[in-house]
């Protein structure tokens, strides 16, 4: 009797399985999905066209751009590079339509005409997602406001943000910097336009970020001279400077380091 029992109960499991995966993701998530797809798409675009609901396309977690976890179904990757047309014009980050995947590791939205966000859904929102370990917003049109936001995201080992306008505005508070993302490996802060009048050095204190492995100042233009927090005194920054990489056995947790900064070379 005890088996049979045993054998009963799973089969109740299995069918309740069924039953939340019966679209290959979750519901909610699936749903979540298209409200993105409709916001991305605002108001007549047609991208992500695999991201429907019928006969043929039941699962979203074979929809483009999309990926799921083998064993819980969840999204756990979307991989939005270059997704909004051109012509639609700027676009207004919405946390609201992403906090539905709760075990979302990795979320690309690089190249997709970001300006700002709407009011109250910043970036900061995405907080909420403690599984997200990769953010990428490269290639948008994001300035140095965004830089409290980011620094709530504590989960981030990867931080993308390439080509946008960090030093747009001058830093009115200190606020505007980035801070406190102890479990961060990776900062690409690669070509952010002309940072000669905010030096880009301003906004960073390495002391905090006590695993960073990578930080990427490529393709930046600077002062004559300034400080990074917490770097070892090897580091230094060449004209369009490769990737620069440390151990972060090497951070000096306790003093300055001057940093050498020559004049960037022209654009080819």
């Amino acid at each position: 009797m005890g088996t049979k029992l045993v054998a009963m109960l799973v089969m109740m499991v299995l069918s309740l399985l069924n039953g939340w995966y019966c679209l290959g993701c979750w519901e909610e998530e699936n749903v979540a999905l298209l409200h993105l797809r409709e916001n991305i798409n605002f108001p007549d675009g047609e991208s992500l066209s695999s991201w429907v609901v019928n006969e043929t396309a039941t699962d979203c977690c074979r929809w483009e751009s999309v990926e799921c976890s083998n064993t819980t179904k969840r999204v756990i990757q979307l991989n939005l590079f270059n997704i909004r047309e051109r012509a639609l014009g700027d676009w207004y980050f919405n946390a609201s339509l992403f906090l539905p995947f709760r075990e979302l590791r990795n979320l690309s939205l690089n190249s997709n005409q970001l300006v700002g966000w709407i009011e109250n859904e910043g970036i900061d929102r995405l907080s909420k997602l403690r599984n997200l370990e990769a953010l990428n917003l490269s290639w948008n049109s994001f300035d140095n406001k965004i830089l409290s936001s980011l620094s709530r995201l504590s989960s981030l080992k990867y931080l993308g943000f390439q080509y946008n306008y960090l030093m747009r505005k001058k830093i009115s508070n200190s606020s505007e910097r980035l801070f406190g993302l102890t479990k961060l490996e990776v900062l690409d802060f690669n070509g952010n336009d002309d940072i000669s009048n905010g030096d880009i050095l301003s906004i960073l204190n390495l002391n905090d970020f006590i695993n960073l492995k990578e930080l990427d100042l490529s393709y930046n233009q600077f002062g004559s001279s300034g400080t990074i927090y917490g770097v070892s005194p090897e580091f230094i920054i060449y004209p369009y400077s490769l990737l620069i990489s440390f151990s972060c056995a090497l951070l000096c947790m306790s003093r300055s380091v001057p940093v050498i900064l020559l004049p960037a070379l022209p654009y080819h």
